[in-house]
C-alpha cells in the first residue's frame, strides 16, 4: 500500500494515513483509518472509487490519485487530501469516512495544512511541487476560495526563490489547539508582541480551542 503520510483527529481517537499505491482496481488510492486507542486498523477509504483507470472516465467526487499530505481539519470535521498525480483535492468528511467533494489543484499537487478565517473557520491551502500556485480552499463551503502566486510577479522564468516545492505549508498562526493553549497563557502579561496579541483577539473561541 506504501503508506506515505499520517493524521490524527483532535481528539486524539484516530488517525488517517495516505497510502499512496494500491492494488487497483479495487484500491488504486486510498486512506487507511486507524483506532489509535485500539491501536487497529479501521477501514480504508477508496479515494479512485469514482474513476475507472481503463476509460479514464470520472463520475463522482472520488477522484484522488496518489495523495500526499493528508491532515485533519482543526474542527476534526474533515480530511483534505492532496494527490499528487490526479492534481485534485479529496475532501473526506470525518463523521461518515466518505469522499464529499473533490476540488482541481495543480500538477504535483502535494503539501496541505490549514489556517484562521477572519469571523471563525479555517483554510485550507494547498501547495504544489510543479507550479508556482497556492491553492485557498474555503473549508465552510468546500469549495476554492482563490489561489496565490507564489512568485516575483516580474517576471516567468523560474528562480530560485519560486514557490514550488510544496513539501509544507506553515500558515499563521497555528492553528492546532495545543499550540494555541500555550500562546494563551501568556496572553495579557506582556510576554507576547504586539502583533501577536493583536491577532489572538481577532480568534473566535472555536478557533482557540476553550
Amino acid at each position: 500500500m506504501i503508506p506515505i503520510a499520517v493524521w490524527g483527529t483532535p481528539d486524539g481517537q484516530r488517525a488517517y494515513a495516505a497510502n499512496l499505491l494500491g492494488t487497483p482496481p479495487q484500491l488504486l488510492s486510498s486512506l487507511t483509518v486507524i483506532d489509535i486507542p485500539g491501536k487497529k486498523k479501521l477501514s480504508d477509504i477508496n479515494l479512485a472509487a469514482d474513476y475507472d483507470p481503463v476509460s479514464g472516465k470520472i463520475t463522482g467526487e472520488a477522484y484522488g490519485l496518489l495523495p500526499i499530505q493528508t491532515p485533519v481539519s482543526p474542527d476534526g470535521k474533515y480530511v483534505v487530501t492532496a494527490n499528487t498525480l490526479s492534481a485534485s483535492i479529496t475532501i473526506v468528511d470525518v463523521a461518515t469516512n466518505k469522499v464529499i467533494k473533490s476540488l482541481t489543484c495543480e500538477p504535483g499537487c502535494h503539501g496541505v495544512h490549514f489556517g484562521m478565517k477572519k469571523g471563525g473557520g479555517y483554510y485550507a491551502y494547498v501547495g504544489s511541487k510543479f507550479a508556482n500556485d497556492l491553492v485557498v480552499v474555503d473549508m465552510d463551503k468546500l469549495e476554492v476560495a482563490g489561489r496565490v502566486l507564489l512568485a516575483d510577479g516580474k517576471d516567468t522564468s523560474i528562480v530560485a526563490y519560486n514557490g514550488m516545492g510544496g513539501q509544507g505549508i506553515l500558515p499563521l498562526p497555528l492553528v492546532e489547539h495545543g499550540y494555541l493553549k500555550e500562546t494563551l497563557k501568556l496572553s495579557g502579561k506582556k510576554q507576547l508582541s504586539s502583533d501577536v496579541e493583536g491577532w489572538l483577539k481577532l480568534l473566535t473561541k472555536e478557533q482557540k480551542g476553550i
